[in-house]
């Protein structure tokens, strides 16, 4: 069973254009398509294209970090800076 067709109304801008001149000749013999031509007609179709899936790869990432002798003298001082910077607190 074939679809039912509708009737739409036409728009001024379709994406795609589609020029059907005659490729056939005149009594004379002349080329019909090296004539000039005006449209007689406008028909327009509406096609839905097929769904096409969209795949979202989420990466969680990391920074590795190696550890060197001097990045531990580093953390070490920082470390022995901030303790030497907090008060203690005397409780009563």
């Amino acid at each position: 069973m074939a679809g039912k067709r509708t009737t739409h109304l036409l728009i001024d801008n379709p994406d795609i254009i589609e020029e059907l001149t005659p490729s056939s000749h005149c009594v004379c013999g002349a080329e019909l398509a090296a004539q000039t031509a005006v449209v007689k007609e406008r028909r327009q179709q509406s096609e839905i294209p097929e769904p096409k899936t969209i795949v979202t790869e989420y990466r969680l990432m990391q920074v590795v970090v190696y550890y060197t002798v001097a990045c531990f003298l580093r953390a070490l001082r920082l470390t022995l800076v901030m303790a030497h910077d907090l008060k203690p607190t005397v409780l009563a």
